[in-house]
């Protein structure tokens, strides 16, 4: 994600990026109780299990985007709630994307950009 964010930034503010801050959170968090309320207390806040890693916007677009890059335990597999969160997502019309490699975000802003310059 960090390798991720910092080629999205090298283009100099072109992409607002959000990211969600209670998954990676969680990792740290070992004492069960406060864990608990620490996944309370987001989810009262908006956060949701599922929900995407970043959000990328760019010229009135959103893409709603998670990374696997297959070193989990789950082997890059998308859970329940992700696949859930995903059709949500593309039912309202926005671009929900799992990147596996630096590539696809090369090959991702090199698309948008092309795209940009052709209107």
């Amino acid at each position: 994600q960090k390798a991720v964010v910092a080629k999205l930034r090298a283009y100099n503010g072109l992409f607002i990026i959000y990211n969600d801050p209670v998954s990676p959170a969680l990792k740290y968090i070992t004492n069960p109780q406060a864990r608990m309320g620490f996944i309370q207390y987001s989810k009262n806040r908006g956060w949701e299990k599922g929900s995407s890693d970043l959000v990328i916007i760019w010229h009135g677009k959103a893409t709603f985007l998670e990374l696997k890059f297959d070193t989990t335990k789950h082997k890059g597999k998308l859970s329940e709630e992700q696949i859930s969160y995903r059709k949500r997502v593309e039912h309202f019309g926005y671009d929900w994307q799992c990147w596996r490699t630096l590539d696809d975000c090369t090959n991702w802003i090199n698309a948008q950009l092309k795209e940009y310059e052709n209107k």
